[in-house]
């Protein structure tokens, strides 16, 4: 905690900005954060749900083609 509480009295004197414009801004962008991410999360589970998306047996055969050519030479 007092490393952080340090960190922030640094940054506000080097930006002259008050510490709580600082702490504003972060809870701003981590809230972004994680709201865009909680968004994508539920978007992905309602297109698996709905049937969207690669089973992964699939995904792993095309991985598996990673470093080895293309996957298009792999059926050749």
């Amino acid at each position: 905690e007092d490393e952080i509480v340090n960190q922030l009295d640094a940054l506000a004197e080097a930006t002259d900005r008050p510490r709580a414009w600082h702490v504003e801004k972060a809870v701003e962008s981590y809230l972004a954060l994680q709201s865009w991410q909680v968004k994508r999360i539920h978007q992905g589970l309602a297109e698996l749900e709905s049937g969207e998306g690669i089973a992964q047996d699939e995904v792993e055969i095309y991985l598996n083609t990673w470093g080895a050519g293309s996957p298009a030479s792999k059926t050749k």
